[in-house]
């Protein structure tokens, strides 16, 4: 029987506008943390290079350094730190939360027509609650920004192919053409093989129909043709080598020794899925000697249409996941492009099985209230400080990275505020709620509580970790007192130094080491500076981390005075 209940269109469209609002509010909480790893701040400076050269088309992180990936990114945060008024963390993650939620809209609007709406809430909910969407659904990286992009040239691809209406396959060119500008021509040519393969399974494959693929990919690959193009007559061969080494020799794993980090065997994307799919994947481990052939017999698939969605779901994951295993170089964040279509898989497979095992799946949602509820409560100890962290510490190889991440968690008596025992107070009570109600469906109840432990783990967590870690106010009081006139990075992996140190003084010129250089900031782990001159300067004070610090120095010739500190 066809549970699918009748949309409108109107009403089609405000489900999705409610979906990405609500989306866009939970995203919000944590967006401003400081930077304090390499990845978010490598993207950052770009468009903050963008923002102090007045020159949106200048593609580069910091002094000689080229940015690897199109300028797709950058643009949105220049355009955000026009509305923020300067570019802050918050404004650099703003893409990644729009675009998280955008693609998380139209995907429920996608849906709603074809299966039921409380189908389509599970499958928002999987999505949302995905470890890995949530993490980089806020992070300034380019990879919610591509996953959004290849979600929506997906859903007009897959109009195009099932209502044979050329409109739909012009409009998929417009996020094509922004995906190759995100990540390069992976971006187009990815959701175009999908579509490729969907045809030749459903038998659908015409020539005409090829022809008219390879009429709109190579549409949407000409504003990245003309980019590249620009970075060349500005760059020269340097572009053209960056180009290549993206998009070219990481596909098919001939980057030089040392170079890629991410290197990794086939097994490694199996590990990641499941973890980025944390918790559910541990519900869809359990439910397949459980209930596997029974809700196959009882038609899993569904009605003809549902079938056909759940195919093209299916053609989706086994070609992203397939792309992947290519190439040497393996990322997590890779597989984004596939987590809809996977979440809807898993929505119509947990719906089956809370028609079936209705009273498992009541123990499940409650298990896990429980298990949050207990969560939730040891971290508040190990915050509150009753938690013994030397006895922790002791435990472990090495004491002192345990000792300092105790140390930074542990609330000072200052932020023993009202506000933080309300909110604490609350948390505990609403998924206490949602673990025994009966008001809500079994799963949407375990999504629930989820929800509000990544977003409370989030402001509780995240944030003073990353507010204890920033190398924020290190960089602005060194700056303060001694006003150089250049600063030098040691090593180049250091954006975070560098978005902070232009921010504080936007007129600073900031350059990688080189011989020559005078004030210079380091990590104390780093390789000795090589070069005939020694410290004058190094600050009584840092940034510390377990086995390293950062440090201010200023570097004289061989022979002057001796250290200050």
């Amino acid at each position: 029987m066809n549970d699918v209940a009748p949309h409108t269109r109107n009403s089609c469209l405000l489900i999705a506008v409610l979906c990405s609002a609500l989306s866009f509010l939970l995203l919000l909480p944590g967006l401003n943390a400081p930077f304090v790893t390499t990845g978010e701040p490598r993207e950052a400076v770009v468009a903050q290079t963008m923002i102090l050269e007045g020159d949106v088309l200048k593609s580069v992180r910091y002094d000689q350094d080229l940015a690897t990936k199109p300028p797709l990114l950058h643009w949105g945060m220049v355009l955000a730190a026009r509305a923020f008024g300067g570019l802050s963390e918050a404004a650099t993650r703003l893409p990644s939360v729009v675009a998280a939620s955008v693609a998380l809209g139209f995907w429920a609007f996608f849906l709603l027509p074809i299966i039921s709406r409380q189908k389509t809430l599970l499958t928002l909910a999987i999505l949302f609650t995905a470890a890995e969407w949530y993490r980089h659904a806020a992070l300034a990286r380019v990879d919610m920004l591509l996953a959004s992009c290849c979600t929506l040239s997906l859903v007009f691809l897959y109009w195009w192919m099932t209502q044979q209406r050329i409109l739909y396959l012009v409009l998929a060119t417009l996020p094509l053409a922004l995906g190759a500008l995100t990540k390069g021509p992976v971006g187009a040519a990815l959701p175009l093989f999908m579509a490729f393969v969907a045809l030749a399974y459903w038998r659908k494959l015409s020539w005409s129909r090829l022809f008219s693929m390879s009429i709109c990919g190579a549409v949407s690959l000409l504003p990245l043709i003309v980019w590249y193009g620009s970075q060349y007559s500005t760059a020269g061969e340097a572009s053209l080598s960056v180009a290549i080494h993206e998009n070219l020799d990481r596909l098919l794993g001939t980057m030089s020794d040392g170079t890629d980090p991410h290197s990794h065997g086939p097994g490694y994307l199996v590990g990641v899925l499941l973890a980025g799919f944390l918790p559910w994947s541990l519900i869809f481990l359990a439910l397949i000697p459980m209930f596997w052939k029974k809700a196959s017999r009882s038609g899993l698939m569904g009605i003809d249409e549902e079938k056909e969605l759940l195919q093209w779901c299916a053609i989706i994951s086994i070609v992203c996941f397939g792309f992947f295993l290519i190439p040497s170089s393996k990322r997590s964040s890779y597989l984004l492009p596939m987590y809809p279509a996977v979440a809807t898989l898993l929505s119509a497979l947990f719906s089956r099985f809370t028609e079936i095992k209705l009273n498992a799946a009541k123990q499940i949602a409650k298990g896990f209230g429980i298990f949050v509820l207990v969560v939730w409560t040891l971290l508040l100890l190990v915050r509150l400080g009753p938690v013994d962290g030397e006895v922790i510490a002791s435990l472990t190889k090495k004491p002192e990275r345990i000792l300092f991440y105790l140390n930074t968690f542990q609330l000072r008596s200052a932020d023993l505020s009202l506000s933080f025992l309300l909110g604490n107070a609350f948390l505990l009570g609403a998924v206490g709620f949602l673990a025994f109600s009966s008001s809500l469906a079994p799963l949407f109840r375990f999504s629930a509580a989820f929800v509000a432990l990544l977003v409370a783990v989030k402001w509780s967590y995240i944030m003073p970790a990353a507010e204890a870690l920033t190398p924020r106010d290190f960089i602005a009081m060194e700056l303060r007192d001694h006003a150089p006139t250049e600063l030098s990075m040691e090593t180049e992996r250091m954006y975070a130094e560098v978005f902070y140190a232009r921010r504080i003084n936007p007129q600073l010129p900031v350059t990688e080491y080189r011989p020559g250089s005078q004030y210079v900031l380091r990590w104390s782990d780093d390789a000795p500076l090589l070069d005939t001159r020694v410290y004058s300067h190094i600050s009584p004070t840092s940034i510390e981390k377990p086995e390293k610090r950062l440090e201010f120095v200023i570097l004289s010739p061989v022979g002057d005075p001796k250290p200050e500190g």
